[in-house]
């Protein structure tokens, strides 16, 4: 296998990944997984209000930890939190 293709399956995978991650914690599809589980609308408002925040928190201390660490590990182990979250819905079972 080339090196052009298996950049292609990287890239792939990388979309895949990233989409998976980005729809799982979407603001408008987030109200909706917690309505499934039987959120009422105020426990709603709070779950998307903690992801926000979460979001938020974690992008600044993201951007400070890539300045103390190595970009590599930093990028490698978002890497990792970010392909391998949206399983972890599977075990969601109520609000």
């Amino acid at each position: 296998m080339g090196r052009p293709r298996v950049l292609v399956y990287i890239s792939i995978a990388g979309l895949v990944a990233i989409l998976s991650s980005t729809a799982s914690k979407s603001p408008t599809l987030l109200p909706l997984f917690a309505e499934y589980l039987g959120a009422g609308p105020s426990e709603i408002g709070v779950i998307a209000a903690a992801s926000t925040i979460t979001g938020v928190v974690v992008n600044v201390t993201a951007g400070t930890l890539s300045d103390i660490l190595s970009r590599r590990k930093l990028l490698l182990l978002s890497g990792f939190f970010f392909a391998t979250a949206p399983f972890l819905y599977l075990l969601v079972t109520d609000p």
